[in-house]
């Protein structure tokens, strides 16, 4: 798998994603996720997904049309040899794939003409749009992104769904990547377990376990469980993939178990452990608990400087299952220093000096002794010219992490959510958008600047599986009240989300299991999407606002 960018975390030799990889695959595969989701194509095999989505991304291409509409040629041999199956097989599915409405073909005297169907007919308005495809249509779907290179002779042993499911986890990664779900060494993980995995892959548990093993045995995937957290999952690069598939079919299922785990503590000794011994965020953790400074306290002593943080949020960053910005790791720098005591216990935990700690981002403290961080500096007039130069900068360096945080935002609306409509997930981009160009935000009873709203923003993306079940929520709550203009009700629900986040923190630090928000929409989630809107709204196209 080629990638733009090859920064690697400390001592893996390229092995593992890092936070700074690029996530572009020079070429690749593309399956629809509806295909996985959708009750009409439980019945499909993987091979029949993985057949349909060869037609699809052969048609994106074609220039062939008759007086029926676009067609692809793509012989049966050709598609048996991709997916390591017979022409008899590829012949049945490509039936099954005609049954259920995906394709049509005629038979010609050398080849077939394919006719490609949309797999979101039961969306359509009309019986053209439930047919066929149109121009920059396939930009907008959802898929995951198969390597091309899984096709090529060296993967052969590989079984299909272990392929598959490489496709699907590289997708996890990427969402990982997103919302910074690193390890000490800026290693890329992922945590969506089991359960999760059968939802995205239409696969039963067992299934999922079975080829799983066959990636952890070929060195493909490892995982590591830190004390009291999720297990962690690390995806490997292609270029590291051993072919010990043969072997490991030909063990017993007890040797098979002693092989995976002897795989995995190799792993965590080589990888996990040792990058570890020189984690300043564990030291930091270990200073305060000595200094007996509670969590709390230190949450106290940040929010005076302007930034908001959860006692929930420091917790994360000391146990390790958040990378901990670096504003973050420059105030505890600057708490460590400007006590005697603490500095003390620092350098007899880590042995070295106070002064050895450095932050990229803030300065230490002044000479009064208080925390000057990015957010300060935009509220401190001065009319030495420097001085605003570099007011002026910091002010656009917040903007940009709003924006980056709008972006992860963004980035969840459409790869995490399960319940919210196209609608809806359509509506709150826009907000979003919305809120990040603006420098300020003033509602009935608040000024909020860039710095309070990148901290809304980041805040509200720790809720997870909760702040799909806030968001819901929230739009019946206005479903059915009637707004003046598309303005108004974007306007409306910015204000409500920052109303709601400033008075009650217990609100965004609540956390909502999968089956409690399944229950939650049984019972009161309306599915109707843009018809609840006003009609001046449900018609607009927020894109153009």
């Amino acid at each position: 798998m080629k990638k733009e960018i090859e920064k690697t975390g400390i001592g893996d030799g390229g092995r593992f994603y890092s936070i700074d990889d690029s996530t572009k695959i020079a070429s690749f595969l593309q399956i629809p996720k509806l295909l996985f989701s959708d009750e009409h194509y439980s019945r499909l095999s993987l091979l029949a997904k993985m057949t349909y989505s060869l037609y699809l991304n052969r048609y994106t291409d074609t220039s062939y049309k008759d007086e029926i509409g676009p067609y692809i040629v793509f012989k049966d041999e050709d598609i048996a040899w991709r997916l390591d199956t017979t022409t008899e097989y590829i012949r049945k599915i490509r039936r099954q794939l005609k049954d259920v409405g995906l394709i049509d073909y005629r038979r010609g005297i050398s080849v077939n003409k394919i006719y490609i169907y949309s797999y979101t007919s039961g969306q359509a308005d009309s019986d053209n749009d439930r047919i066929f495809f149109y121009e920059n249509q396939l930009d907008s779907w959802r898929f995951y992104r198969f390597p091309s290179v899984l096709f090529e002779e060296k993967y052969i042993n590989l079984p299909l769904a272990s392929k598959f499911l490489y496709a699907m986890y590289f997708d996890m990664l990427c969402l990982s990547q997103a919302h910074n779900f690193t390890d000490e060494a800026e290693r890329i993980y992922f945590k969506e377990g089991v359960q999760t995995q059968e939802v995205k892959s239409n696969f039963t548990a067992n299934t999922i376990r079975k080829y799983r093993r066959y990636l952890q045995a070929c060195g493909l995937l490892y995982e590591f469980k830190p004390f009291a957290q999720e297990m962690r999952y690390y995806l490997v690069k292609l270029d590291m993939y051993e072919d010990n598939n043969f072997m490991y079919e030909n063990m017993t299922a007890d040797e098979q178990d002693a092989y995976l785990g002897k795989k995995m503590e190799d792993f965590k000794k080589t990888y996990i452990l040792k990058s570890k011994s020189d984690d300043d965020v564990r030291i930091f953790r270990n200073v305060f608990k000595k200094a007996k400074m509670s969590n709390q306290a230190l949450v106290d002593m940040y929010a005076k400087t302007g930034h908001t943080l959860s006692v929930n949020g420091l917790r994360k960053y000391f146990n390790g299952s958040r990378r901990m910005p670096e504003e973050v790791r420059a105030f505890l720098i600057d708490t460590i220093k400007s006590d005697p005591a603490i500095s003390q216990i620092y350098h007899d935990l880590s042995g070295n000096d106070v002064m050895s700690l450095s932050s990229e981002k803030l300065s230490s403290l002044s000479s009064k002794g208080q925390h000057h961080h990015l957010s300060e500096a935009r509220f401190i007039s001065n009319t030495d010219k420097n001085n605003n130069k570099k007011h002026t900068d910091m002010t656009t360096s917040i903007q940009e992490e709003v924006k980056q945080e709008a972006s992860l935002f963004i980035d969840y609306l459409n790869g995490e959510t399960l319940y919210l409509t196209d609608s809806d997930i359509q509506f709150i981009r826009t907000v979003i958008s919305d809120m990040a160009e603006r420098q300020t935000i003033t509602t009935k009873h608040d000024v909020y600047s860039s710095s309070d709203i990148h901290n809304v923003f980041h805040n509200l993306l720790e809720m997870e599986s909760a702040l799909e079940y806030h968001l819901i929520a929230m739009l019946n709550e206005i479903r059915n009240i009637p707004f003046s203009s598309p303005q108004g009700q974007v306007h409306y629900f910015e204000a409500m989300l920052l109303s709601r986040h400033a008075q009650a923190n217990d609100w965004w630090q609540t956390k909502v299991s999968a089956i409690e928000l399944q229950k939650y929409m049984d019972s009161n989630y309306r599915n109707t999407g843009a018809e609840k809107f006003s009609d001046d709204i449900k018609d607009l196209k927020w894109w153009d606002m």
